[in-house]
């Protein structure tokens, strides 16, 4: 089996719910260097009993509250300054074709690489490249909807639920935009 972050995550998951306490105990041992078999016992008993211990310190959790603001502030105005100015789908588009959103983004008068994180950034291209299916019909409407699956807009985003929304409702055109990217 090669080990990929989506195995190592399945088989995780699939090792915790198998056994809750020697996962934790495996955790515990790895993190803090510890064998002995009775103090792995006591820990895993300290931290059953405090409903507020977690096995992730604090302060990673609060970095990873922020990064999370930052990527839905970030790729919310990406998405609206696209949607107002209508270049949302030739912008995803240019993406596709030249493999590089900060290429792309140079393109865009409207848009400015300095504004966004490359965390955004990162995150709205592995969308457009591994989510985003090349037989769309939407390049924008299926980005922006695949965003919202993804809890990566902030609730500032209202006109972009409404534009998913209304896309999800109206029929499809039958023209595939492939051929317009491979032109």
């Amino acid at each position: 089996m090669t080990w990929t972050f989506d195995t190592m995550i399945a088989t995780l998951s699939d090792m915790e719910r198998a056994n809750f306490e020697d996962f934790v105990k495996a955790l515990l041992a790895m993190e803090l260097s510890i064998s002995n078999p009775s103090l792995l016992h006591q820990l895993y008993q300290d931290f059953m009993e405090v409903d507020d211990v977690s096995l992730i310190h604090e302060d990673l959790w609060l970095r990873a509250e922020q990064y999370r603001e930052i990527l839905k502030t970030d790729i919310t105005d990406l998405l609206e300054k696209l949607y107002r100015t209508g270049e949302g789908s030739s912008f995803i588009m240019d993406v596709i074709s030249s493999n590089s959103i900060s290429e792309t983004l140079e393109l865009y008068d409207v848009l400015e690489d300095e504004e966004y994180s490359s965390l955004a950034l990162e995150t709205l291209q592995d969308i457009i490249q591994k989510d985003l299916s090349l037989t769309s019909h939407d390049y924008f409407g299926d980005v922006t909807s695949i965003a919202l699956q993804k809890d990566l807009l902030d609730e500032n985003s209202s006109f972009l639920h409404q534009y998913v929304t209304g896309f999800l409702d109206t029929s499809l055109p039958t023209k595939d935009q492939r051929t317009l990217v491979l032109d």
